[in-house]
């Protein structure tokens, strides 16, 4: 009986921290884009080790950027920002993350809505395991 009790009054700080932790950051968790974490090819670890290092460096990256933007600072604050973007590391930059299947870890052909490949996703279909989608047929 306690420990459902203890359960439920760590429950809203779970959710809490869940709350803020969307609210502050424009990342996702990272335990939704793979499937198997332990059996991924190099090109899938690679993507997930450059999408640790933009969760890393968002908030440092996204203001020096504003800073560099900015048309009121003086040009020696914009030229240092943007020097200092420069000096941040490459890969933890979003242009670098690719979209990539959680199943076959395919980095073409992605249906980004549902993070599977277009071959999965016509398999799925067909199977009629995502539902609204059909065959179409006349």
């Amino acid at each position: 009986m306690l420990s459902s009790l203890a359960q439920r009054l760590l429950l809203p700080s779970v959710i809490l921290k869940e709350v803020l932790n969307r609210t502050l950051s424009s990342t996702t968790l990272l335990q939704k884009y793979y499937v198997q974490k332990n059996y991924l090819k190099r090109w899938a670890r690679r993507d997930m080790k450059r999408r640790e290092l933009f969760k890393e460096f968002e908030f440092e990256r996204s203001s020096l950027r504003a800073i560099a933007k900015s048309d009121i600072l003086p040009t020696s604050v914009k030229m240092r920002a943007s020097e200092d973007l420069a000096n941040l590391p490459r890969d933890s930059s979003i242009t670098r993350i690719r979209h990539r299947c959680t199943l076959t870890d395919r980095a073409r052909g992605v249906v980004i809505k549902y993070r599977i490949s277009r071959i999965k996703f016509r398999d799925y279909a067909d199977k009629g395991l995502i539902s609204g989608y059909t065959r179409s047929s006349w």
